[in-house]
């Protein structure tokens, strides 16, 4: 396999064959260098978190209201009593941030 990365370093290919032998890329071949399998590997690694992340801030906005429903209420009762019937939501959520803040550090 061969291995590169676009000069700019946003995008990165994985070729059966060297570009120079791939009609897809004759017209921007020399937008194109070689890099290393670890180079290729950190870049799709970096892209899938960015992917995770923006999936979990998806689903953490999606279930906003919960947290806001809490916070608007001002009887001690309700709170508990909302905060019991929202458990798994809140539990979910802290794993969610959780997650981002691992995949942040990658």
């Amino acid at each position: 396999m061969y291995y590169y990365k676009s000069k700019k370093g946003n995008k990165v290919l994985c070729l059966e064959h060297p570009i120079e032998e791939d009609l897809r890329y004759s017209k921007s071949r020399s937008a194109w260098e070689p890099c290393t399998l670890g180079e290729y590997e950190q870049y799709v690694a970096r892209k899938n978190a960015k992917m995770r992340i923006h999936f979990l801030e998806r689903e953490l906005a999606r279930t906003d209201w919960v947290v806001i429903k809490i916070g608007e209420e001002t009887d001690a009762s309700k709170i508990a009593e909302l905060r019991n019937k929202y458990a798994d939501v809140i539990a979910q959520r802290k794993s969610w941030r959780a997650e981002i803040n691992e995949l942040e550090r990658l």
